[in-house]
């Protein structure tokens, strides 16, 4: 090394140690520890507030590109910012593109004629059109399904065919409260049966049941769906109106401890309605009651098309009366074969049939008397809360000589102790019934518990149907 790179050398380590030593120099400490004043502040901040991007300010045209990646459901979302995005998001330039994204019905429920018209309206047409053509598909699949042969009933398992109805639907309550304001819950469960949905809002958390008013179910099924017909994420969702019952009459609170209908220590049962079972926290009675939870069951008669063309604010006209061709030309018959199915939700089913009845005496009883019919505890589904062995859901379906079902229901029961002496000392063990009565007529099941066997069944099954009813159903005069 030279004299000349030494001397280099020796020059820059004592610079840095010097540098080291003493921190950073005036002017880089000025510029480290350099702090706005309140006059460059204040302009930073107005120059902040006039290059801010305000997207009302935005040229319709601009809007429009950035509204072209946003999805159907996302557009109908911006419609509801303001006037200006609702006048932009009818725009077809972001309509038209999306047709070519939905299943192959709705498109071809446009024809080129239509399209080119004075006035078509292509927001409003894909939605209207998107909605029919899912009630249409739905209500092809069903048709095709195989029917059962004890509830006449399409079979609503799990498909692999879409669109699934029960699966794609989304559950919600809506509580309304004295004030007004509406509490909407997402359901918590649900579960299928063979001829019932059963769905369950738990973990409640609402006023007190004094200032509670109203409680309504809604479906929410999608609108938008893919070309495989399944659903957008994150669909627009049309809603339909499935169960309203008052909670409130002119004395107050429907509900309250007099009315239970079972009590099980940390709560109470009571029916708001044939298909609607709440529960009570029984602590909460001192400061007039609390829901703590609510369980909804839904026979599948007629529920597919309550939730395909119900509304916000109304429910789907179910179909009326049916005119039975041999009761019409044979005043002395209402029907010559009926078929019924009871289940219990978490059991068994119950089938009874029978082929013949009496001409010109309409029956109004039917007993149906035979072997024992075995039966799971009928309890599984509440007996989870703790509200005891003696409520379950039954699951009723009555089909006339069509095979077409005419009397259905999913109702809570209690199942009470039969203390009646009937002479019927063949079977030991524990004997039960269960009664059921509603406009139509009058049902009632007997039980036999055997304990020792950890098994119950159905000894006898008693069905009465009220002359009204038939004649309305049936159009006779009995």
């Amino acid at each position: 090394m030279s004299q000349h790179q030494k001397h280099l050398s020796s020059y820059l380590k004592s610079r840095r140690s010097v540098a080291s030593n003493s921190g950073p120099s005036k002017e880089r400490k000025n510029v480290v520890e350099a702090k706005p004043s309140k006059k460059s502040t204040g302009k930073v901040l107005t120059l902040l507030k006039t290059k801010a991007v305000d997207l009302r300010r935005l040229p319709d045209e601009l809007l429009l590109k950035i509204f072209r990646y946003l999805s159907p459901s996302e557009l109908l979302v911006c419609a509801q910012v303001c006037h200006q995005w609702t006048i932009i998001t009818k725009e077809s330039l972001l309509w038209k593109p999306l047709l070519f994204k939905l299943p192959k019905q709705v498109r071809d429920s446009l024809t080129f004629e239509e399209t080119k018209g004075e006035g078509f309206d292509w927001k409003s047409e894909i939605i209207k059109r998107s909605i029919n053509a899912r009630n249409k598909e739905i209500l092809g699949l069903r048709k095709k399904r195989k029917k059962s042969p004890y509830t006449g009933l399409p079979n609503e398992a799990p498909q692999s065919s879409k669109p699934y109805l029960l699966g794609d639907v989304r559950w919600k309550l809506c509580v309304t409260d004295t004030s007004g304001k509406e509490h909407w819950l997402p359901a918590g469960s649900s579960k299928l049966f063979a001829s019932s949905l059963c769905i369950r809002w738990y973990s409640l958390q609402l006023p007190p049941l004094a200032r509670l008013k109203v409680l309504q179910v809604f479906a929410f099924l999608p609108v938008f769906y893919h070309r495989n017909w399944t659903p957008n994420e994150n669909s627009a969702c049309a809603r339909s109106l499935v169960l309203q019952e008052d909670l409130r009459n002119s004395r107050g609170a429907m509900m309250s401890l007099g009315t239970a209908i079972s009590e099980g220590g940390l709560i109470t049962a009571h029916v708001i309605s044939p298909s609607i079972l709440a529960a009570c926290w029984s602590a909460s009675w001192k400061d007039g009651g609390e829901l703590a939870f609510i369980t909804v069951c839904l026979h599948h008669h007629n529920l597919t098309e309550k939730i395909l063309f119900g509304s916000h604010d109304r429910f789907a006209s179910p179909s009326g009366s049916l005119k039975n061709p041999s009761a019409r030309d044979s005043p002395g018959f209402f029907f010559v074969f009926y078929l019924s199915t009871f289940a219990f939700k978490g059991g068994n089913f119950i089938h009874c049939q029978r082929d013949t009845l009496p001409q010109f005496s309409p029956p109004r009883a039917f007993n149906l008397c035979g072997p024992h019919w075995p039966l799971v505890c009928p309890c599984s589904l509440v007996n989870a809360q703790k509200l005891g062995q003696d409520i379950c859901f039954l699951d009723v379906t009555v089909l006339h000589e069509g095979k077409l079902p005419f009397w259905c229901m999913s109702v809570p029961v209690r199942v009470f102790s039969n203390k009646s002496h009937d002479g019927d000392f063949s079977s030991e063990g524990e004997k039960l019934f269960i009664e059921y009565s509603d406009e139509h007529g009058i049902i009632r099941i007997d039980l036999l518990k055997i304990e020792n066997e950890g098994q119950t069944f159905v000894t006898n099954v008693e069905l009465r149907l009220l002359k009204s009813f038939v004649n309305f159903w049936f159009h006779t005069s009995y």
